[in-house]
């Protein structure tokens, strides 16, 4: 009997160990961004298999670069578009590709033809404050710059601008209310990029265990199946 209850307790002791040294990291992620369920499903996968569990603060984008950036309380982003890590130097992307980025045109008027970012020079654009992609490509250009992608399809509506761009899994989103029936996502992407995982540096040990965890994970083909179940329509 004695021999019985203290296997148990082995069993008991054992158990609160592991669950104690399961480590939790915090990333930060862009607020209402269409993405994000896909790619808090790959990296739960990956860390998950490193004892580690993930916490997520969905924040504005550009405070989700600043805050991600600072360590301070997080330790990195959960996804954005390469070259972000020039800008901000403290964060470390993991170079497997969760996805690759189409940035789409949106307008009222379908005539508009879409050949790179000089095509757009002659309209007024609609961006979201801190999304990289959108600042770089449309410097010098005529903007107007808002914290929500809700709030770029209502000036499309108003005739504010004469464009708005979006990634096309967040453009997509709004295209499916009733509301924005009069908007079109134009034919041909504006820009492609990879989009990555950003590890902030202080957490530079793990960077080799997840390339090669996300490795595996890509040439078994669970990531392409993880993004087909999230978007069963794509």
């Amino acid at each position: 009997m004695f021999l019985k209850i203290s296997k148990v307790w082995v069993i008991l002791v054992l158990t609160m160990l592991h669950l104690q040294a399961i480590e939790t990291l915090t990333f930060t992620s862009i607020k209402n961004a269409a993405f994000e369920n896909f790619a808090l499903s790959v990296m739960e996968k990956v860390y998950l298999s490193m004892d580690i569990k993930i916490n997520l603060v969905p924040v504005p984008a550009k405070r989700s670069l600043k805050l991600a950036n600072s360590g301070d309380g997080f330790d990195g982003e959960l996804f954005r578009i390469s070259g972000v890590e020039k800008i901000y130097t403290n964060l470390i992307p993991i170079k497997v590709p969760l996805h690759e980025s189409n940035w789409m045109v949106y307008s009222q008027d379908k005539s508009i033809k879409v050949n790179g970012w000089k095509s757009l020079k002659p309209y007024k654009i609609g961006i979201r404050r801190g999304v990289v992609t959108t600042e770089k490509g449309t410097k010098g250009m005529k903007i107007e710059v808002v914290n929500s992608n809700e709030q770029l399809f209502k000036l499309l509506q108003r005739k504010r601008i004469d464009v708005a761009i979006l990634s096309s899994g967040n453009g997509q989103k709004l295209l499916r209310k009733a509301a924005y029936s009069n908007i079109y996502q134009l034919e041909t992407p504006v820009h492609k990029v990879n989009v990555y995982h950003y590890i902030h540096k202080k957490n530079i040990h793990i960077v080799p265990k997840v390339t090669q965890i996300m490795n595996n994970l890509k040439k078994e083909g669970i990531i392409a199946k993880i993004r087909k179940e999230t978007y069963p329509s794509k």
